[in-house]
């Protein structure tokens, strides 16, 4: 699971995973969907990994709304035992209070 923490509406976090390659032979990422539009990647996918190569992925968080975001992250591949890699993202907004302070006037 990656969890973004809690953040402020409107406010942009991100969080980066490391994928490796941890087989014998050439992987492919081909792509990668979301589960929710406010989740999001720079990366163009498709990333190929030789054996033992990693791989910093930044996903990013920007949603517009208070409360919780759960999300997953599909992670399409040539692997041969998992071409679909599913991961849990979770992400908390909450509004922010606003404080002011004024000089009282007699």
């Amino acid at each position: 699971m990656v969890d973004f923490g809690l953040t402020a509406v409107n406010q942009e976090a991100n969080a980066t995973i490391n994928i490796k390659n941890e087989g014998k032979a050439l992987l492919e990422i081909s792509d990668l969907k979301f589960t929710n539009p406010d989740f999001k990647v720079n990366d163009r996918m498709p990333v190929m990994l030789a054996p033992g190569q990693s791989f910093p992925l930044t996903i990013y968080y920007n949603g517009s709304a208070e409360g919780q975001h759960p999300g997953d992250m599909l992670v399409y591949s040539n692997s041969p035992g998992n071409q679909l890699e599913k991961v849990e993202l979770k992400a908390m907004r909450f509004e922010p209070n606003e404080l002011t302070i004024k000089p009282l006037t007699v």
